[in-house]
């Protein structure tokens, strides 16, 4: 007895394979998602420890230039700021870092920017000899700058 098959077992065959190659189809781009997620996260990971590292080198900078020189106008290093301004226009950390994660590297950012100028008008102003007046008042906010460069440098080293 030969096999019959009706149109009805062809449509029954199609449907099954069409939906098989649907489901393998989703399966892999779902995969592909999970796979690409934990890249980016990786990626994101990486970006930390480069801006950990760079705040460890502004820890000593800080330590080992500015605290010791600052009374004499002239720092010898001023804060490097590389990672954290690229890092915060970059789409992929953003979208992975938190929210206080991001406000403290703003923080961060500002608070070594605003050092880093305090010691460029310092050093013009202890150069310049007729400039001293201000420098003594520019010394005061450097000073209190300082402090929260500190306090930055440690949150920005300690970020999971």
């Amino acid at each position: 007895m030969a096999a019959e098959f009706s149109l009805m077992d062809l449509v029954q065959a199609q449907s099954i394979s069409a939906l098989t190659v649907a489901i393998g189809f989703f399966v892999a781009l779902a995969l592909n998602n999970v796979v690409g997620y934990w890249r980016d996260k990786r990626t994101y990971s990486s970006m930390l420890e480069v801006i950990k590292n760079e705040a460890g080198s502004n820890e000593i900078i800080l330590e080992e230039s500015f605290y010791k020189f600052i009374d004499t106008g002239i720092v010898l290093r001023s804060f490097m700021l590389k990672a954290v301004p690229e890092f915060l226009v970059n789409p992929l950390f953003v979208t992975h870092a938190k929210k206080e994660h991001l406000f403290k590297l703003q923080t961060y950012q500002r608070n070594l920017i605003l050092a880093n100028l305090y010691r460029e008008k310092s050093e013009k102003f202890t150069v310049e000899s007729d400039s001293t007046k201000w420098l003594e008042a520019i010394k005061i906010k450097w000073r209190e700058n300082l402090v929260l460069c500190e306090q930055s440098i440690k949150e920005v080293s300690h970020l999971i």
